[in-house]
């Protein structure tokens, strides 16, 4: 009778620890399916009797990605466009610069097939650009001004005329200068180089009732009482009429 019950207790105890045993596989599984944040550790799985975290690999795509990114600002291309001129006291459109020069200097039309074409590149509003101008003959192929100095106090002016290209942010290089543009949300402005290098005021005029030109001056009184018919105008580029 003894040797019975000791059998039976034996036996409970087995069921017992095949029990607990089970239970605490399942659980093992569940929180390794679940991803349980308890096992984020090498301690915390050998405890719970799990093998030690997989090694950390770098991420490959992110450096990729970083990669892909553009660096600088890039540039935006102009071709075949044109230059719409408007008086600057009251917007008005006042033609295109004509194609054909009067004794070497550009003024208007009505029309674009008397009209300049223009190209060039921009990349950002503050770098003097140069502008070439389609199907002009080199080596005044490009878009400038003729002249010398432009000061304040004085009426003295540069001509809008076919040029040489010439540097950037340089003096005339007899007395032609190209890269005298600046350009931003399709208006073009210009910034004279005197001879000894510094930046005047510049403005562009237009005298309609004298020589014709497009100017630029950096004294609009001084200028307006020499030329009292001129006036401000400002450029836009357009690719339409």
């Amino acid at each position: 009778m003894l040797q019975l019950r000791n059998v039976l207790f034996v036996f409970i105890l087995s069921l017992v620890y095949l029990s607990s045993a089970v239970r605490l596989r399942y659980r093992r599984e569940a929180l390794i399916q679940g991803n349980d944040l308890s096992l984020r550790t090498n301690a915390a799985r050998m405890a719970a009797g799990l093998g030690p975290l997989p090694p950390r690999r770098a991420d490959p795509t992110r450096v990729a990605a970083k990669r892909a990114q553009p660096s600088g600002n890039p540039c935006t291309s102009y071709t075949s466009d044109y230059i719409k001129v408007y008086r600057s006291s009251n917007g008005v459109f006042l033609g295109y610069i004509k194609k054909t020069p009067t004794e070497g200097g550009y003024g208007l039309t009505s029309g674009q097939g008397s009209a300049i074409k223009i190209s060039f590149s921009a990349c950002d509003s503050s770098s003097p650009i140069s502008i070439s101008i389609d199907g002009a003959p080199a080596p005044n192929s490009y878009l400038g001004f003729t002249g010398t100095n432009i000061n304040t106090g004085t009426s003295s002016s540069a001509i809008l005329a076919p040029v040489k290209n010439t540097p950037a942010n340089s003096p005339p290089s007899n007395n032609m200068e190209s890269a005298v543009w600046q350009f931003a949300s399709n208006h073009i402005a210009a910034q004279w180089v005197n001879v000894d290098s510094s930046k005047p005021p510049t403005y562009l005029f237009y005298n309609p009732n004298g020589s014709g030109y497009i100017q630029i001056t950096a004294d609009p009184g001084k200028f307006t009482q020499q030329y009292p018919n001129s006036y401000a105008v400002y450029f836009v580029v357009s690719n339409t009429a």
